[in-house]
């Protein structure tokens, strides 16, 4: 955590690229000699792995996303308690501050 103040605090925030299993692209131990099959495995075995990858992106794309949007929560209910705190309720309720 990284604190701001006294009562403020955010989350270090993850850069790690996503995480892929890797066990499920293994090639085979003898590789077939003909080059139409030795290509069509490895076309299979690339596009599988996109598809891998992008999944791993998307999740972490969500997750990043969720993340920042109970940052933002946070943050709202900081200022409305920052702000009662120095004005009181009447600041929210529409009228005018005496």
């Amino acid at each position: 955590m990284v604190k701001y103040g006294t009562s403020f605090a955010v989350p270090n925030p993850s850069h790690a690229a996503p995480e892929i299993d890797l066990s499920e692209f293994a090639l085979p131990a003898i590789l077939p000699d003909d080059i139409a099959t030795l290509q069509a495995l490895l076309i299979a075995q690339h596009q599988t792995y996109t598809a891998a990858v992008a999944d791993a992106v998307k999740k972490a794309v969500a997750a990043t996303r969720a993340e920042a949007q109970a940052q933002m929560q946070r943050m709202i209910e900081q200022l409305v308690l920052a702000r009662h705190r120095q004005f009181g309720t009447v600041a929210w309720s529409g009228a005018p501050v005496r």
